[in-house]
């Protein structure tokens, strides 16, 4: 009966471990997560350019809110 327990407690450590708001990086080592929003969605148009936060993406231009297919 010991070792089905034992594996459940390893399971929920696991689990609760990869669900934890925390992240790695080399400089700062393990530290809590941050999360960002972003607002607005990128659609395509040729030439432009769309840039949200440090990301950029070529032929899409910045839609502030709604979807792609909704164009007013």
């Amino acid at each position: 009966m010991q070792k089905p327990l034992r594996r459940l407690a390893l399971f929920s450590a696991i689990t609760l471990s990869a669900a934890a708001p925390v992240t790695y990086s080399p400089d700062r080592g393990l530290h809590a997560a941050t999360a960002e929003c972003q607002d607005g969605t990128c659609c395509p148009e040729v030439g432009s350019t769309c840039v949200v936060g440090d990301h950029q993406r070529a032929d899409k231009y910045y839609k502030p809110s709604g979807s792609c297919l909704n164009q007013t």
